[in-house]
């Protein structure tokens, strides 16, 4: 009986193993980057879309400037570089909604739908969100508030790396396959 309990045990440990190793991961590391780039714009990182669905529960961002009208959403590509809202929460960790301070990384606790291959992104009516031109692929943007949108033709520009950055859980059925089979499908 002893030996079934610590097997059932080993294998339980295992199984959460699995499972702490498949949380979510959206968009790039926020620190203090080259430059600040101007808000009124709602910009979406490219780099390192979305590795799971499920929901994102923490936002990292460092704004170049104080930004105020925050808001962050996942974003998926209809086609190419037409893009669409899937979900989106306005920023708050206790400064006031949508604003966040500038010169540090600050985090907010979110609820945000996402599935695997969404992008990041964010729309901030003032200040300035840190980046740098140095990366690969880079971001899209479009002039305004674009949070929500539907079916709207977004601006590629290569090499940009906006300091946004979300991690989350994996959805329930998604975490339930990585249980039962050590992996997700």
């Amino acid at each position: 009986m002893k030996k079934i309990l610590l097997i059932i045990f080993l294998i339980m440990a295992i199984f959460q193993m699995v499972v702490l190793a498949a949380d979510i991961d959206i968009g790039l590391e926020a620190f203090d980057r080259e430059n600040g780039f101007s808000t009124n714009i709602t910009m979406i990182s490219r780099d390192n879309p979305a590795n799971e669905t499920g929901t994102i529960t923490i936002v990292e961002i460092w704004a170049d400037e104080e930004m105020g009208g925050c808001e962050v959403a996942t974003f998926f590509s209809t086609n190419g570089v037409i893009l669409t809202t899937r979900d989106s929460e306005v920023v708050d960790n206790g400064n006031g909604a949508g604003v966040v301070l500038a010169g540090s990384k600050q985090t907010f606790t979110v609820d945000i739908d996402v599935q695997a291959g969404d992008m990041i992104g964010l729309y901030c009516s003032s200040g300035k969100i840190s980046f740098d031109g140095s990366g690969s692929v880079g971001m899209y943007y479009q002039a305004g508030d674009k949070i929500p949108c539907e079916t709207t033709v977004f601006i590629a520009e290569a090499g940009y790396r906006l300091s946004l950055y979300g991690e989350g859980e994996l959805a329930a059925e998604e975490e339930a396959n990585a249980i039962f089979f050590g992996t997700t499908f």
